[in-house]
């Protein structure tokens, strides 16, 4: 048989690329429309987007992100055994082999600013990578 009548290069190169972009329009479309509709007649919901995790994209997070605070503190107690209270300045994020968090913190206890540096993945024991870190707690 003919290496042209195989079943998976018919399907990627004619129909299973153009179906899968045309599903994916119309889904998106659909999640838009209903998106809109339900918004618009109640005002209590919330108008701040869903997070959005972009594989090697760096993003802005927000300084008052609750589950950023927890994972922060869980990294500077077991990476600096630092407990004390801080103030998030800045924070991105990358999703790399876990999310990796660039930070900046103010610590209660100290006028100057921390730059961190470090990834973490929820699912391994040993959950945080530390990478450079620009100065000491």
């Amino acid at each position: 048989m003919s290496e042209d009548y195989c079943i998976y290069k018919l399907l990627t190169k004619n129909y299973l690329i153009p179906l899968t972009i045309i599903v994916g329009y119309i889904g998106y479309n659909f999640y838009q429309t209903n998106r809109n509709e339900s918004n618009s007649g109640d005002s209590s919901i919330d108008d701040e987007p869903p997070k959005k995790y972009i594989c090697g994209a760096l993003g802005e997070v927000s300084n008052n992100d609750e589950e950023l605070k927890l994972i922060i503190s869980e990294y500077l107690d077991k990476q600096h055994d630092y407990t004390g209270d801080f103030e998030i300045i800045k924070a991105q994020r990358q999703v790399v082999a876990g999310i990796k968090y660039i930070v900046e913190i103010k610590k209660a206890d100290d006028e100057t600013n921390t730059k961190l540096s470090f990834i973490h993945r929820a699912w391994k024991e040993d959950k945080f990578e530390d990478l450079q870190n620009t100065s000491t707690l």
